[in-house]
């Protein structure tokens, strides 16, 4: 079969997922607190209009703030479908400089696809995009932060380009892409570039990518020496890819002082894959570490495998789990692009070694509770021609060898939506596909049924004046 980077269509996740999905109704009254409706694009704030930047303001304060109502309780912060919320100015300066308010309530943030960055003008000053205060508990579901950017000495816990979390935060089905956190030369290597977290953090179905740090270019996980919680990061269904650090210490995730749990996830071509600095403990199952040079794992490597991971080097010397795949030559990991679902992610070529290699009691999430899709929203647990049945998949991405729109194909069975039509899944299932030989025929048809009208002309016309004289 060939090599293809499959997609199962346009796989779409629920709207929101666990507490988040508790806190909205039809009539717009969450069932904790008050839903805030956004209504402008404005990264600024005073009305009329109701921005972010006054939602997150209402909902903290649970008081209105220019065009937004009271919040009341734990809120939710709705924003408009696929909007650009581009913020030009420093809202507060608490442990950096920072775009929005602080979080410091309970507030979940529905994105529907909307985008919330840093402007790209010359003169924007830096700041990152958001910080959760140590009493803050932030949700953020179906959207993307971008473009955030702190400029800081070595100063623990002031890190994360994109997000610092002091608090608790959880994001899903969204994405952390291109933020910053960087230092002049000889000022220290700055933590965190897509996310800094010295607090509670989960991250389901969601890609980190293309962020940069002095050090855990996409995730910084934990506080280097203690904080007032024990810091815990979770990673389900995520992919961590293409970012970097300027320290060599993690350029997909700085494993720093806490836990740290990955469960079928995909740390793929980051500058350094995981750095664990200070023994700290963290297991790792069902997850892909490939080609992050120069290392996949780095540091204390005092990680435990819950077993089926797979990576391909010899870095990751802790995996001698159950079903693991240490120093794997060739994993056959398409690049990270749109393969379906709210965001990007690394698909699984055929012959893949991840290919029905997850654990066969099935794929679990940090509870020991079943996934039923990955990353995208696609079944788990899907026979992509393994060797191994219906196992699922090594990853955030599960494999299925049924072929997408415009794949070679040779039969209707081998195509996951759409029928096998001149060679190439390209008919969609239900619409009626003609053949070359029908095609023509058709044509020929409709032109015999043309040239008959010509020749017999029309059989109405108006009567003429000799008509009229005859009657």
């Amino acid at each position: 079969m060939l090599k293809l980077a499959v997609s199962l269509g346009k796989w779409r996740p629920r709207v929101l997922t666990g507490a988040a999905a508790l806190m909205l109704t039809a009539t717009g009254q969450g069932a904790f607190g008050s839903t805030i409706n956004v209504t402008s694009t404005s990264g600024g704030t005073g009305g009329p209009s109701c921005t972010l930047r006054d939602a997150i303001a209402a909902a903290n304060g649970d008081v209105p703030s220019g065009g937004c109502s009271a919040g009341s309780g734990v809120d939710s912060i709705v924003l408009p479908s696929g909007a650009m919320i581009t913020l030009v100015q420093v809202d507060n300066a608490t442990h950096g400089a920072n775009g929005l308010p602080v979080v410091t309530s309970t507030i979940v943030v529905e994105g529907n696809g909307a985008t919330i960055g840093r402007s790209t003008a010359p003169a924007t000053p830096v700041f990152r995009i958001l910080h959760v205060d140590a009493t803050g508990d932030l949700t953020l579901a179906n959207l993307t932060i971008t473009n955030g950017k702190i400029t800081v000495p070595l100063v623990l816990g002031e890190g994360g380009g994109g997000i610092l979390n002091w608090g608790n935060l959880t994001v899903t089905d969204s994405s952390v892409i291109g933020n910053d956190a960087t230092a002049p030369i000889g000022f220290g290597f700055p933590e965190g570039g897509g996310i800094s977290s010295p607090g509670t953090l989960l991250v389901e179905r969601s890609t980190i990518s293309g962020n940069r740090a002095g050090q855990g270019g996409g995730i910084c996980a934990g506080w280097y020496l203690g904080g007032p919680i024990i810091p815990a990061t979770t990673l389900v269904n995520t992919t961590v890819s293409g970012n970097s650090d300027d320290g060599n210490s993690g350029g997909g995730i700085l494993y720093a002082q806490g836990i740290l749990r990955l469960r079928s996830s995909s740390i793929i071509d980051n500058r350094g894959g995981i750095y664990n600095n200070f023994n700290s403990g963290g297991t790792v199952q069902n997850t892909i570490l490939t080609r992050n040079g120069p290392y996949n794992c780095a540091g204390s490597l005092a990680f435990t495998s819950m077993g089926y991971n797979l990576t391909d080097d010899s870095t990751c010397g802790f995996l001698s789990g159950p079903g693991d795949q240490p120093n794997v030559a060739n994993p056959q990991v398409g690049p990270l692009q749109d393969n379906g679902g709210p965001t990007a992610t690394h698909a699984l070529l055929s012959g893949s070694s991840a290919i029905d290699a997850g654990d066969p009691a099935g794929c679990a999430d940090a509870n020991s509770s079943q996934l039923a899709t990955d990353q995208r929203g696609a079944p788990r647990s899907a026979d992509g021609g393994g060797g191994f049945g219906n196992r699922c998949d090594i990853g955030a991405f599960e494999f299925d060898s049924l072929l997408p729109n415009g794949s070679p194909c040779s039969s209707d069975a081998q195509c996951a939506s759409h029928l096998c039509t001149d060679g190439v899944c390209a008919v969609p299932v239900g619409a009626p596909a003609l053949s070359p030989t029908m095609l023509l025929l058709s044509v020929a048809i409709l032109g015999l049924i043309g040239m008959y009208s010509l020749v017999l002309g029309p059989r109405c016309r108006a009567r003429s004046d000799e008509d009229s004289e005859t009657q």
